[in-house]
């Protein structure tokens, strides 16, 4: 297990999980008061130890003890952010059950009115779309994937998603936030690294995951790309699974219920299963042409999702696709382009409304939203199709929780396993510079190691690259 890249940040969110699957399960036995106190007293004793690590500190014949405080900071402190976040849940546990009355407009809280008028937005854009004379599931579609809303999608079509393994396409997440990220950064200037397109952009985002009304998937996607575009922007670097570990963190801090939402959890194990098992699938095959690249960088991004998912997946709907990998290649370019033109349809529609250039809009929104249609059409029967498709699934795949954790446990000790060989392939990839070197045996062998360390390193940056994007 030492070979898992396990961080600071990484145990906080790990503790932060139990203490809030504790308090969930055991809301009657323990209170508010008791959490808010054992938080309280394990904040303070995580101060006291600090001190007194400083004040032991100046004096060299207590060195034997610092190991031993240091340890008993870190655990009071592991305690106090368990306590928080178990005395979070048991408060938003309370405040759901206490129903409020209020009476008029003006005693909403603020978030609440705005989340309202957001709501109204939406209705706004959805009777947009179905003025221009949008089939009802093509329309569905282009709702759920640009809105967030699935209340339009009938139960065929759902089933049909979920047996070929297109679900997450229905679902505003991070492929769609990053599709309508770089849309802005186009419209913006195309400056991709420049500070202020990337603060523009962010602020663009923002305002469209609060206007479909922050969904889980969204605002993880936002925070993610938020603080990874900021790094960007201002030359910094850090580890992704820092980054994702600090949405998580964040997420669960507002809300601790996102916690036993299906949406969130497969949102953040498909993320980090893809910074995880991207690099260690996509170095199996030295490719050099750049399109059976693309591909193949597709089929792996794909089939990390898959692996950090699929335990959870079986788990609640006792189901496998198995046609899942071949339908990204449909429903992701699709997606993009259904994305885009939705987005140029909003900004058109209200070109309409002026006089002077209406007789030239009218005709660009009836080509775009016949477009629109096309492709959305296209979409729904590829995916109809695979659907139909002779073991497109297998039903019924009952597992147990334990067997969940179990299958979990399995996928992090493979991962360590290949840490450890990845670090031993590596340290073969130094290259002696004196030529009378005894590890110098044959130029075949040096050749070798080098092409071996540079394709190594040239698709490490490939998949940081296709995460950006």
């Amino acid at each position: 297990m030492k070979a898992l890249p396990l961080t600071p940040l990484m145990t906080i969110s790990l503790t932060l999980t139990i203490g809030i699957i504790i308090a969930k399960w055991g809301y009657d036995d323990f209170n508010m008061r008791f959490w808010l106190i054992i938080s309280i007293i394990s904040c303070a004793l995580s101060s006291i130890i600090f001190f007194l690590t400083k004040f032991l500190s100046k004096k060299a014949y207590f060195s034997r003890s610092h190991q031993f405080l240091i340890y008993s900071q870190c655990v009071m402190i592991h305690l106090c952010i368990l306590s928080l976040g178990a005395f979070l849940t048991c408060k938003q546990i309370a405040d759901s059950q206490t129903s409020t009355q209020l009476k008029n407009w003006q005693e909403l809280p603020y978030l609440t009115r705005a989340k309202i008028n957001t709501e109204r937005y939406k209705s706004n854009i959805e009777s947009k779309l179905v003025s221009l004379h949008v089939k009802q599931q093509d329309y569905a579609v282009i709702a759920a994937m640009a809105l967030g809303d699935k209340s339009a999608l009938d139960s065929n079509t759902r089933n049909s998603y979920s047996i070929s393994g297109a679900s997450h396409i229905l679902a505003v997440s991070g492929l769609h936030i990053g599709i309508i990220f770089q849309l802005f950064i186009f419209l913006l200037g195309g400056r991709k690294y420049s500070v202020y397109t990337i603060i523009l952009s962010l602020i663009s985002i923002w305002t469209y995951v609060f206007l479909i009304g922050l969904p889980a998937s969204a605002v993880r996607a936002a925070i993610m790309l938020s603080a990874y575009s900021l790094s960007l922007a201002f030359h910094r670097t850090g580890l992704p699974l820092n980054t994702l570990s600090s949405a998580y963190i964040f997420m669960l801090f507002i809300s601790p219920l996102y916690l036993f939402e299906l949406s969130f959890q497969l949102s953040f194990l498909a993320v980090a299963s893809i910074l995880l098992f991207f690099t260690p699938l996509y170095t199996l095959l030295p490719i050099r042409s750049r399109f059976i690249r693309w591909a193949w960088g597709l089929l792996c991004v794909s089939l990390a999702a898959q692996i950090g998912t699929l335990p959870v997946i079986v788990y609640t709907f006792g189901r496998i696709s198995c046609y899942s990998l071949l339908t990204n290649y449909i429903a992701i370019p699709a997606a993009t382009l259904i994305l885009y033109i939705g987005a140029a349809l909003i900004l058109f529609s209200p070109l309409t409304l002026w006089a002077p250039i209406a007789p030239v809009a009218a005709p660009l929104i009836s080509l775009t939203s016949g477009a629109l249609t096309s492709i959305t059409q296209f979409l729904n029967t590829a995916i109809k199709l695979i659907s139909m498709l002779p073991g497109a699934s297998i039903e019924n795949v009952r597992i147990s929780l334990p067997q969940v954790i179990g299958l979990y446990a399995i996928i992090l000790l493979i991962y360590a396993l290949w840490r450890r060989i990845d670090k031993q392939k590596s340290s073969e990839c130094k290259i002696p510079l004196k030529t009378g070197d005894k590890r110098l045996k044959t130029p075949e062998k040096t050749s070798l190691n080098i092409i071996r360390c540079a394709y190594t390193k040239a698709t490490t940056n490939r998949g940081l690259r296709m995460f950006k994007k």
